[in-house]
């Protein structure tokens, strides 16, 4: 009888020196014991556990990094196997897909498995055919995205590698004493249209020039290895989504700081042409003197450029403007300030202003609904930032910041004025009158 492999003594680095993606797994579902087992045995080595309970939530994590296996159970209510694997397929063509179900469900998952899902690991759960199924995928995973790191460009050296997408890799990196985040493409999952989009980030982030713009140093192809990279300073910080948590706002002073750090920021990305087109907590750093640096521009657009501007690069949608879900060639600078909006919302408030279950209903919520009024879930947002809020946060786009410099001069006009800023009945009846218009 062949020997079970210890799924525990699986590399994270093989011997030809490729550093792995870091390796994440995802369970969509309660599935607690399946849970427990993975954090048990991997977690030791490694491993990243996410889960997700909703499938709106799955889907979002799905966009954002990659998942060598992705455990779905049919438990979920309301779910539909075939449209979630060929959405969690399209994120990422290498993921597999594991459908986890009961004796009832065995029709329903035999389906799935013609939709594209790799198999089914059927409850009460067997370890032996588990610990097969990570071997397995953790082991062959290398062959899919060999290539990631194998060599550094000249003069750099790889300290380890920092996060990973669905089709490169960010590596920490040293060179003459100073350390640099290397953006590396991996060369057996780009496609030309990547390829583009990938030196299309290097040449917008070399014209900026700005303190909250992350600055690129150089890029090309590594001369061994031929793998496109993108060298960049190395931020010493953490995501703004790490700071919001527990739905706790941040300090007034300190978002108030941020929002206008990146106001800022995105003026100058606008004065050159060039959409974002991804504004979102995590594409934020905040260093420990709470100062922000504006980061990917993968999605990022430069206007009248011949690059097709195409659905595949929107973003992330609990972030997007109404309009980004009907024509993305609509956007323009105001699509950035509505994903601003989103975020500065939530760095005020501690809550997202749009929330659902699934993307469908997130776009809806988006284009329909009013948001709280963030007054009522921070009473020590002033109304004149309030104000501000809603301006940025309007469903029209003839109807919000036509400019990040307006938004500018606001935040400025207020920060100028808060310390002789006390509300009045006149602010009161005029946050009243924006109530009925633009929070429920």
């Amino acid at each position: 009888m062949e020997k079970e492999e210890d799924i525990r003594n699986l590399p994270t680095q093989y011997e030809d020196r490729t550093e792995d993606l870091i390796p994440r797994i995802l369970i969509v579902g309660e599935e607690g014991f399946l849970a427990d087992f993975i954090r048990k045995e991997l977690g030791p080595r490694g491993y990243v556990l996410d889960q997700a309970y909703e499938i709106a939530e799955a889907e979002l994590k799905l966009v954002q990094y990659f998942y060598r296996v992705v455990f779905f159970s049919m438990d979920i209510k309301g779910s539909d196997p075939h449209d979630f694997i060929k959405f969690a397929k399209g994120c990422c063509e290498f993921s597999r897909i594991i459908v986890v179900a009961g004796e009832k469900d065995m029709d329903a998952s035999l389906n799935a498995i013609k939709s594209g899902a790799f198999d089914v690991l059927t409850k009460p759960i067997a370890i032996g055919k588990l610990k097969s199924f990570i071997s397995d995928a953790i082991s062959t995973d290398k062959d899919n995205i060999k290539g990631i790191a194998l060599e550094p460009p000249a003069g750099y050296r790889i300290v380890k590698q920092l996060s990973s997408g669905s089709f490169c890799a960010v590596m920490l990196a040293e060179k003459d004493n100073k350390f640099y985040a290397i953006k590396i493409l991996s060369r057996n999952l780009y496609s030309m249209e990547k390829l583009k989009r990938f030196f299309r980030e290097a040449g917008i982030l070399s014209k900026l020039e700005h303190p909250n713009i992350m600055q690129i140093c150089e890029y090309g192809f590594s001369d061994k290895s031929e793998i496109p990279y993108i060298a960049m300073e190395y931020l010493q910080g953490k995501p703004l989504s790490e700071m919001i948590v527990d739905s706790t706002p941040l300090q007034l002073p300190k978002a108030i700081k941020i929002l206008r750090q990146l106001t800022s920021a995105l003026a100058a990305v606008h004065g050159h042409e060039i959409l974002h087109r991804d504004i979102k907590p995590h594409n934020v750093i905040i260093d420990a003197d709470f100062n922000a640096k504006l980061t990917d521009f993968g999605a990022a657009h430069v206007l009248e450029s011949n690059l097709t501007m195409t659905n595949s690069s929107l973003g992330s949608p609990t972030y997007m403007a109404p309009e980004s879900f009907d024509n993305i060639k609509d956007a323009d600078a105001r699509t950035d300030i509505f994903s601003l909006g989103i975020v500065a919302y939530e760095m005020l408030t501690g809550h997202l202003p749009f929330k659902g279950r699934t993307i469908a209903h997130v776009s809806d919520a988006i284009k329909k609904n009013r948001p709280v009024e963030p007054c009522r879930l921070n009473p020590k947002i002033p109304f004149q930032v309030q104000n501000i809020l809603a301006k940025m946060l309007k469903k029209e786009p003839a109807r919000r910041y036509q400019t990040t410099i307006e938004l500018l001069k606001d935040l400025d006009v207020f920060e100028k004025n808060k310390y002789f800023i006390v509300p009045g009945f006149k602010d009161k009846l005029v946050s009243l009158l924006h109530l009925s218009k633009d929070w429920s």
